[in-house]
């Protein structure tokens, strides 16, 4: 089965007309609506990443094995101006 993705609009009646071309006359399809959600910002979106529960393990002390003795300090070209 082919899919395919078109974002259409619909008027005040709730109405839509959807085109494709003659390449679907005499065809079949399902349809299946669904409805754009609101984007939600950043500052939402990791907001509720942190209540979901996805960066629990960071609070774990085991995941806690670097200091700030480690490694070498990064230093961008914007760095050198």
């Amino acid at each position: 089965m082919e899919a395919i993705e078109k974002l259409v609009h619909f008027d005040e009646e709730g109405n839509t007309t959807l085109k494709l071309g003659k390449n679907f006359s005499q065809k079949e399809a399902k349809v299946v609506v669904l409805i754009k959600d609101e984007e939600i910002s950043e500052k939402e979106w990791l907001a509720l990443a942190m209540k979901g529960g996805a960066f629990d393990f960071m609070n774990d002390p085991a995941e806690n094995i670097y200091t700030i003795e480690d490694g070498v300090p990064y230093k961008s070209e914007s760095d050198e101006i």
